[in-house]
């Protein structure tokens, strides 16, 4: 997959391409155009998308493990 050229600003950035960056990017996307906004959202990634160990991302739901926090 070619890269795509990164623009030289943007209203709106997302960094990192996990379930967690793709999830708050396609969101805000979807937010913005019900609202009539058509700025385009940004997402910046190292790697490939989706291909990072989301499960120690800090923003995983804390209900998810067993043992208190």
């Amino acid at each position: 997959m070619a890269e795509a050229a990164v623009p030289a600003s943007a209203a709106h950035v997302v960094v990192g391409g996990g379930v967690h960056g793709l999830t708050v990017a396609s969101a805000l996307a979807r937010r913005l155009r019900a609202d009539g906004n058509r700025s385009e959202v940004v997402l910046l990634e190292r790697s490939t998308l989706g291909s990072g160990a989301s499960g120690i991302a800090g923003g995983i739901v804390r209900c998810y493990y067993r043992s208190p926090a």
